[in-house]
């Protein structure tokens, strides 16, 4: 049975010192001086790529929670060592934007001296999200194997990974698509047919770098199953 791909998504954001360095963006301000009607002209601020990216992502997820209060999942995975994940499980309750940026809050920008931060290990662990089976896909599961009292209905697994980064060339690009390749398809010989494997995953890979450009790819990861054929 298919399964909307929206129903998982999982951020996967690098928690590097790259992502300190000036996205260009400016922020003007002034100050105004109560004892005199004189505005101040103050030097302008320039955001970090960090606080765009979260910035970019904390939005997404009001606009998701407030449009769609049920089923609709995020969860976000920080490239640090170990890996930081939040929420703690796709249950219902555990989603928020309240939630989601006390989160942000405690774990902050990135250390100017972080050297260690793996993006491949945290895309490994939101493939590893992803194969958790949420509350919905388990009710659902049971809900058609009564209806059509049969043998266990498994549901397809499946799910989305925005994956915000940095990458300097197409063969970065092309290497991070085939990461997320190689670890699916290795989740899925260990999970075999089980409601564990992802039979669908959406990669949408966004890269910024200092220049303040972004580039957008998008892949389709695929795994043969008997719903494909």
């Amino acid at each position: 049975m298919d399964f909307p791909l929206s129903h998982k998504t999982v951020f996967v954001l690098d928690h590097g010192p790259t992502f300190l360095q000036s996205s260009k963006q400016i922020v003007e301000y002034d100050i105004l001086n109560k004892g005199r009607p004189v505005v101040i002209p103050l030097s302008p601020l320039a955001k970090s790529l960090w606080t765009c990216t979260i910035e970019a992502v904390l939005e997404y997820s009001r606009i998701v929670y407030d449009v769609f209060s049920q089923n609709k999942l995020i969860r976000f995975v920080l490239s640090d060592s170990p890996v930081a994940v939040f929420p703690e499980s796709w249950v219902q309750r555990h989603q928020g934007q309240e939630q989601v940026m006390a989160k942000f809050a405690e774990h902050g920008p990135p250390s100017p001296t972080a050297d260690d931060c793996s993006i491949a290990e945290a895309i490994y662990s939101a493939v590893e999200l992803l194969c958790e089976v949420t509350e919905y896909q388990q009710d659902l599961q049971t809900t058609q194997t009564t209806l059509e009292n049969t043998n266990p209905v498994l549901i397809a697994n499946t799910g989305r990974i925005v994956c915000i980064t940095n990458c300097k060339s197409k063969a970065h690009i092309k290497q991070l698509e085939e990461k997320v390749l190689e670890i699916v398809a290795k989740n899925n010989r260990l999970a075999s047919e089980s409601e564990r494997c992802v039979q669908n995953c959406h990669l949408c890979s966004v890269l910024d770098n200092r220049a303040n450009t972004e580039v957008s790819r998008q892949a389709t990861v695929r795994k043969r199953s008997r719903w494909d054929r």
